[in-house]
């Protein structure tokens, strides 16, 4: 285990949390590995195949039950190290620092999720401006709405277009993660 990240905080990216998890794991498959190779020195009779010594049968049990433990953690680790770093790779793609967006406030938030949600509310008042009638001018009505109205449309216009652009640029698929 000296290779495990043991100053966890706060602080520390998931990244870390996985990666030890990852390594955890395969730790315990070695050890599962050595433990069956020592059987054949704690078989009943010399020379019997440890696989086949009933005594030994509980002991055998247990490593390999404490070995597909440690195969499905470290898969899923893997599995979860992997989700997260496709996410900063997507967010470092499609949010560049240098543009000044800043995606550490963003945690371990899906882009993805939060672009696709931005692009439906873009879309749902787009369509509520599109399929709104226009307001009859009365006293109570301020002339000033409608052209809050217009440049909220013209707004919403605007980043619809950002946003299909930023889909045709974007180098990792939607579904990538």
């Amino acid at each position: 285990r000296a290779g495990l990240h043991t100053d966890l905080n706060p602080e520390t990216p998931i990244q870390v949390v996985f990666f030890n998890q990852a390594l955890s794991a395969a730790w315990l498959q070695f050890r599962c590995d050595r433990a069956e190779a020592q059987l054949d020195t704690r078989v009943s009779e010399p020379g019997l195949d440890p696989l086949l010594d009933p005594q030994l049968e509980a002991t055998i049990r247990t490593i390999h039950r404490a070995r597909a433990q440690a195969i499905k953690h470290l898969s899923k680790a893997i599995a979860d190290l992997r989700k997260v770093q496709t996410e900063q790779q997507y967010r470092w793609a499609a949010m560049p620092e240098e543009k000044g967006y800043q995606t550490d406030a963003l945690g371990v938030a899906s882009w993805q999720t939060i672009n696709e949600k931005m692009k439906n509310e873009a879309k749902t008042r787009l369509d509520i401006m599109l399929n709104t009638p226009p307001t009859v001018e009365t006293p109570e009505v301020k002339p000033a709405a409608n052209k809050i109205d217009s440049a909220f449309l013209v707004a919403c216009l605007e980043e619809h277009r950002r946003m299909a652009e930023r889909e045709k640029t974007n180098p990792i698929p939607a579904k990538a993660a």
